[in-house]
């Protein structure tokens, strides 16, 4: 396996996902791409809020992407390093049959993405059966108001399990 080059891994992260899947890190790839795509869709419906999640999700898979580049290589690195090591050191089939892995089995937890999709599915059911009900909240500002309760609940998780660990 040839070493991944930073340079094609960052341009193609200019797209959230190829980068990743030119890394052969195709599940997270995947992710972030479903993720630009999906909040490339939600826009019109929640204008103040989507052009900041998919500003956030272009940034960190352009970035993480550059991280994974180093990682992969180091990977790489590794594995053909024990190739070079006589056969009797390890066994022969240790190395061909190991894919990379990084800590993609860390799952969305269920609890967040089923609370995420019931709070979308009502503003989406809101905007199309209630199109006045809608209208009357995008008056009211409720992209701020959603935005700035997000931003408080990620903050008080975030200062609730930093206390929990202590």
């Amino acid at each position: 396996m040839t070493p991944r080059h930073k340079w094609a891994a960052f341009l193609l992260s200019f797209l959230p996902g190829v980068g990743h899947l030119y890394l052969g890190l195709n599940k997270r790839g995947l992710k972030f791409m479903i993720g630009t795509f999906f909040s490339i869709s939600m826009i019109p419906v929640l204008p103040m809020i989507f052009p900041f999640v998919l500003t956030v999700i272009w940034f960190y898979a352009l970035f993480d992407a550059l991280q994974k580049t180093t990682w992969v290589n180091m990977h790489i690195a590794l594995r053909s390093q024990k190739m070079m090591q006589p056969s009797d050191a390890f066994d022969e089939s240790e190395w061909m049959s190991e894919p990379i892995q990084l800590q993609e089995d860390q799952a969305i937890d269920p609890l967040w993405l089923g609370g995420g999709s019931v709070l979308v599915g009502i503003l989406i059911f809101i905007y199309s059966v209630f199109p006045n009900v809608w209208n009357l909240l995008i008056r009211m500002n409720l992209g701020h108001i959603l935005m700035s309760l997000i931003l408080i609940g990620f903050g008080l998780w975030i200062l609730y399990k930093q206390f929990s660990k202590k």
